[in-house]
């Protein structure tokens, strides 16, 4: 959250007028009213595609909340200050999902995503604490035979791309297959400014269509 306020305090600095704000994979809006508190819009929406949004629309009435599928093309508006966090790695067509948040994005404002960091040192450790320690198996990913384990192991130790071990499907509930590089490469050939950084398990981006 530090991060996070910090990146909202510095985007908001010189800006004149009042803010609209949206909030996609919002949840139960938890952290949607903690950074409405901070950012200070005219106007907040939260976006989701989950039975959450009853609970954000009670705990938070003056707050419009709206059902959202980031896999298909979607046209809600634009907003001013746009967050998605840790939810790009639980959709199943990344790219659809991230251009509908640059489209959801005005020209001069802000896009903050966050995404979880599943490759190199961090990787490494958070795939063999989460499949020796907790027993997670990697059943949900395609082609999960007795082989993949290596193959990914060995993926992870080599720096080589987890995102191939994914297909394309509705949705993810694994982490397992995201790769983050995937994100930077595409933002690159869409020659989108953004700046990104990562936090001990998180990359923080933020980026300006």
């Amino acid at each position: 959250m530090k991060e996070i306020e910090s990146i909202i305090d510095r985007e908001k600095a010189g800006r004149h007028g009042d803010l609209t704000y949206a909030d996609v994979g919002c949840g139960t809006g938890f952290l949607t009213r903690m950074v409405a508190d901070r950012l200070g819009p005219k106007e907040v929406y939260g976006f989701d595609h989950s039975e959450h949004l009853e609970i954000a629309r009670a705990k938070n009435p003056s707050y419009v909340f709206e059902f959202l599928e980031l896999n298909d093309s979607v046209d809600v508006g634009s907003f001013d200050f746009v967050t998605c966090f840790e939810t790009i790695e639980h959709v199943g067509n990344p790219i659809s999902a991230l251009n509908n948040l640059l489209g959801m994005t005005r020209k001069g404002g802000t896009l903050l995503l966050t995404a979880p960091i599943e490759t190199g040192p961090v990787g490494l450790v958070k795939f063999l604490v989460k499949t020796i320690i907790y027993k997670y198996r990697l059943d949900e990913l395609p082609r999960a035979d007795s082989k993949l384990y290596i193959k990914y192991l060995w993926s992870l130790l080599s720096f080589g791309d987890i995102g191939k071990y994914r297909d394309e499907r509705f949705g993810w509930g694994t982490h397992f297959g995201f790769d983050y590089r995937r994100v930077d490469d595409f933002l690159k050939s869409r020659k989108v400014e953004f700046r990104a950084g990562n936090g001990v398990t998180t990359r923080f981006y933020v980026i300006h269509p």
